[in-house]
């Protein structure tokens, strides 16, 4: 299969996104843990090396700060693998083990969930594209300012704005604690840049995104996560001029590659095909309650 990124195998890809956003997703809880003294969430390398992990993040009971990334791709012991994936969820006191299994991952591990009792949730697509030498055109006619992490006021604003819009809470309605704390990990993060959208002179909408560096595939990769908009605002373009500010500041940082995932047929897919990212693969989410025998 063919891949949209020159040089690299779909497996290849494959593995780069996975890793890379593994990679990110630790540095997150590990960001958050260090500035907050917070331990109710925790995250390790299970495989792989911290350049190209195979990992787990997990929350507090109803956490949707919930993944494992990254994993089958080094030639691991499945059986010690998923042992340490399970423990972190237990560690963390999370309701539930999430597994998230690329496609082009070693197959040994569909047996092994299926004796575990992991069912499937749902599926995502996930999108590449190239950006070595490219020239991304930003979207005047919506300002998009980036947040500053260090302004703990606006900071926690913004990722309301997110859990609301990740949510679809109407107007004058609050998100659940478990949408705040997801959107609040990732704003906060000093390794990630956010971005919010301003229409009406309002801040309309956010997204998020981490450049990461020292994977063996790629000089450097752009993953793009955690963009919502608030109700009122959508339908007005506020998620492409995300889409292409972020893209821009990653091509600045030197990423030469850059990824995103979704649920089918969302906006973000569309976003995502007009500003040249392809689909290279679904992946299923597997999960089972913490408390599933062995």
């Amino acid at each position: 299969m063919d891949t949209p990124l020159p040089g690299l195998s779909a497996r290849e890809m494959s593995r780069l996104y996975e890793q890379t956003l593994a990679a990110e997703y630790v540095s997150w809880v590990l960001d958050h843990r260090e500035r907050t003294g917070d331990d109710a969430y925790h995250a390790a390398v299970v495989c792989g090396t911290d350049a190209a992990p195979g990992a787990v993040v997990g929350g507090p009971a109803n956490s949707i700060v919930t993944e494992t990334l990254g994993v089958g791709f080094d030639a691991e012991d499945p059986v010690a693998t998923l042992d340490r994936v399970e423990a972190v969820f237990h560690a963390a006191k999370s309701s539930k083990v999430v597994f998230e299994y690329a496609p082009y991952a070693d197959r040994v591990y569909v047996p092994l969930l299926r004796r575990r009792g992991y069912v499937y949730d749902h599926s995502l697509h996930v999108f590449v594209r190239t950006l070595d030498g490219a020239q991304i055109e930003t979207d005047d006619r919506i300002p998009v300012e980036r947040l500053d992490p260090a302004d703990a006021v606006r900071q926690r604003e913004v990722a309301r704005l997110v859990a609301i819009g990740k949510e679809s809470v109407r107007a004058g309605g609050s998100p659940s604690a478990e949408a705040f704390a997801v959107a609040d990990l990732t704003t906060s993060c000093r390794r990630v840049a956010t971005f919010v959208a301003i229409i009406d002179g309002q801040p309309a909408a956010a997204g998020s995104a981490g450049v990461w560096r020292g994977h063996p595939l790629s000089a450097a990769h752009l993953n793009l996560y955690g963009a919502a908009t608030l109700p009122v605002f959508r339908g007005r373009g506020a998620q492409t001029a995300l889409m292409r500010a972020r893209l821009a500041w990653g091509t600045a940082e030197g990423a030469v590659t850059a990824s995103l995932d979704c649920r089918p047929g969302v906006a973000s897919e569309r976003n995502a095909r007009r500003l040249g990212f392809e689909l290279i693969y679904s992946k299923p989410v597997f999960h089972k309650a913490l408390d599933g025998g062995r």
